[in-house]
This record gives structure tokens, sequence and C-alpha cells, in this order.
């Protein structure tokens, strides 16, 4: 399984994104993978679909917004938090010393341990160079 980032998941669904077609052709040549979805990463598509486009935002109503949330969760698997993600988390936090905005990035990753997901396909390679080896970026 491959936990799909936000960034990935914006990029995939923008055709005038720079780098839609990095992503479309990423997912679309790997049809024997999994590609997940977190419930983290929906709410932050919904979050850029309805920011305004003066914000980097779709400029998207409520409504459309939805259904691109219904569309995400039709094409991807979808899988819930685990039970132990705060703790998971909160160990990542600490062990890594994470503060500010990383944390969200952390949770991402402490979603992935509680999955036995191995593999982030991001946009974002950076902010999360500092959790492998437990995961793999591709």
């Amino acid at each position: 399984m491959i936990l799909l980032d936000t960034s990935v998941l914006v990029s995939y669904f923008t055709p005038s994104h720079p780098l839609h077609s990095n992503a479309a052709h990423a997912i679309e040549t790997r049809p024997d993978s999994t590609f997940v979805i977190a419930p983290q990463c929906v709410y932050e598509l919904y979050a850029v679909a309805t920011r305004p486009t003066t914000q980097r935002g779709f400029g998207y109503q409520p409504e459309q917004a939805n259904l691109l949330v219904n569309t995400t969760i039709a094409k991807f698997t979808f899988v819930n938090d685990p039970r132990d993600l705060f703790e998971r988390w909160s160990w990542i936090v600490q062990h890594f010393n994470v503060h500010g905005k990383t944390t969200h990035d952390a949770r991402l990753v402490a979603w992935m341990l509680g999955h036995n997901v191995s593999e982030l396909f991001t946009l974002n390679g950076a902010d999360f160079k500092r959790y492998e080896p437990m995961i793999r970026l591709v």
C-alpha cells in the first residue's frame, strides 16, 4: 500500500497544476499498487478546494468540494485512523523534536505506522525525509 499525500491529490485533480502529469503518470502506471488515503488528506484536500483562488485554493463552494471528496474516496482506498494514532503521533513528535506545521506530517507518519503502510507518495519529500527509514518516499 502507498499513502497518497495531499500534495499528490491536489496536483492529480488539478489538470493545470505544474505537477499534474507527474502525479497522474505515477499513479496510472502502477495498476498493481493499492493507493490509500488517510482522513487527514481528505480534510486537507477539502480545505484547499474551498480556499479562495487568491490563497492558492480552488475556490470551490462546499457542494463542489464534497463532490471532489467523494470522487477521491471512490478512486482510492480510504482507510480510517488507527485507534492508537495519538500515541504514535506523540512518540514521533517527541522522538524527532517536531514543532509547528510539521506536526501535521508527523501525524501522517503515525497513521502510516498504525496501518503498516511503509510507502508515501508526496511532492514534498523534504518534509518527510527525517522519517526515513521508518517510511519510504516514492
